[in-house]
């Protein structure tokens, strides 16, 4: 027989103790770090449900990949009676993508409560966010301007998807991307795309991740597939609330969302 080897032993022993603390302080470590995520998450949660928020006419549909949004959507209107509308989408999901929002916020309520024009809002925010972020984070927006009685709109598309205009139940108008993306670089571009519109035509403003959301032949859901929905939304026969349902069944069985989505409608 072999002899028993009580160093062996001992040493096994030791270093059993060892992994043992190690993961006791792993699992410290890790839930204070989830502590203070909970914490963050409670920060920019509040930032985004600002009591500034005005959501006259508007209609939102949101829904988050994780609890914090990269996704954003501020609302006010001027003392002078011109309605402000921002939905903003930042790289990324998560916190990371969240920091931003506060920036932004702070800054377009402070200059709409002051009356200041939203050609001013969408220079100033770019020059924030490009003096402030990280290289490599930066936000894409559509900013809207509706003066008070709501016969034209100012629309400044930094980098999303297409918006739509529907008149009717139909889609008369899209209107893509004509500047940068907020904070990606040192650029000055303050004028708008200007257009009438009519009593009861409603604009559509999205993030990608709602159209770039994958079947299981990872095939995306598509502008095509979304402008099907708005008809019959815009028309009254649907709620935006049905995309939940449409975005469920799309996507593989069991399987979480790709992104963040959020889908604004503004009734003019």
């Amino acid at each position: 027989t072999k002899p028993f080897h009580f160093d062996i032993v001992r040493s096994r022993v030791q270093t059993h103790l060892e992994l043992r603390t190690a993961y006791r302080e792993l699992a410290r470590i890790n839930q204070g770090l989830l502590d203070e995520r909970r914490l963050i998450e409670r920060v920019l949660a509040n930032t985004r449900e600002s009591e500034q928020f005005d959501r006259r006419s508007l209609t939102t549909y949101v829904a988050p990949k994780e609890t914090s949004m990269g996704d954003i959507l501020l609302a006010a209107f001027r003392p002078d009676g011109t309605q402000h509308v921002m939905l903003g989408d930042f790289t990324g999901h998560g916190l990371t993508a969240a920091i931003g929002g506060p920036l932004v916020a702070d800054l377009f309520y402070a200059r709409t409560a002051r009356n200041d024009s939203m050609e001013m809002i969408v220079e100033e925010t770019n020059a924030k966010l490009f003096r402030t972020l990280p290289e490599g984070l930066f936000m894409a927006a559509i900013f809207l301007e509706i003066p008070p009685d709501r016969r034209r709109v100012t629309l400044w598309n930094c980098g999303m998807r297409e918006a739509y205009l529907f008149r009717d139940g139909r889609c008369q108008e899209k209107l893509p991307s004509t500047h940068f993306p907020r904070g990606l670089m040192q650029v000055s571009e303050p004028l708008g795309v200007e257009f009438e519109v009519r009593t009861d035509d409603k604009l559509y403003l999205y993030s990608d991740g709602l159209v770039e959301e994958l079947d299981a032949e990872k095939r995306m859901f598509g502008a095509e597939r979304l402008l099907q929905w708005l008809q019959k939304i815009a028309r009254g026969e649907e709620t935006l609330d049905c995309l939940t349902d449409a975005l469920a069944r799309f996507r593989p069985k069991g399987e979480p969302q790709g992104d963040d989505m959020f889908m604004v409608e503004v009734r003019l």
